[in-house]
């Protein structure tokens, strides 16, 4: 067995869809990271900064995690899809939280349906999260920082002071600031 030491290291923003994930790749890039994205999904009215998304992730649950071992960059993976990467490699991760009402509000928004249950939707959600908070706390192979995206909006400089401390004090925190534009906090809890 591999001790973890000897595990490729990827660096991963992940989260719960609609919890501020594709705003921490555009931070990290203003912060000179390099962030992996085939730029297939263009930006829309959702999210108009860009989503940062590869559509080889999409590959994740069904084994196909080769990939990850040419990355050196931030990859975008969805809080579903650690469990199938976990035990693969040495993880340093940016996790997104945010309020599960907020995400079920903004995921009903995006797909154009109404919450029908949504006591129902954030339960699903609660545990889609516990699921991935789990993995992150049992693994001694992933150093995490949780990133509240309510805290991001509101405190900009201090989130992105302590995301660059984390990130061993990399880039120019003022632009990575800038990227925050308050007016895309919609569906507000």
């Amino acid at each position: 067995m591999k001790a973890f030491r000897d595990f490729h290291c990827i660096n991963v923003v992940s989260g719960l869809p609609r919890s501020g994930t594709s705003l921490m790749m555009n931070i990290l890039s203003s912060l000179d990271q390099d962030v992996f994205y085939d730029d297939e999904r263009k930006s829309d009215a959702s999210n108009p900064g860009g989503y940062f998304e590869s559509q080889l992730v999409k590959g994740i649950p069904h084994g196909e995690i080769s990939f990850l071992n040419e990355v050196e960059s931030w990859v975008k993976i969805t809080a579903n899809y650690i469990p199938y990467i976990c035990d693969s490699f040495s993880i340093k991760m940016i996790y997104m939280d945010r309020s599960l009402e907020e995400v079920a509000r903004s995921q009903s928004k995006m797909i154009d349906e109404g919450i029908s249950d949504l006591e129902r939707q954030v339960e699903l959600l609660a545990e889609a999260r516990e699921r991935a908070f789990y993995f992150m706390r049992s693994r001694l192979n992933i150093d995490y920082h949780v990133v509240n995206y309510g805290d991001l909006v509101s405190s900009p400089d201090d989130c992105v002071g302590a995301l660059s401390r984390f990130l061993g004090g990399a880039g120019d925190c003022s632009r990575a600031v800038a990227v925050v534009d308050e007016k895309l906090y919609r569906n507000k809890g």
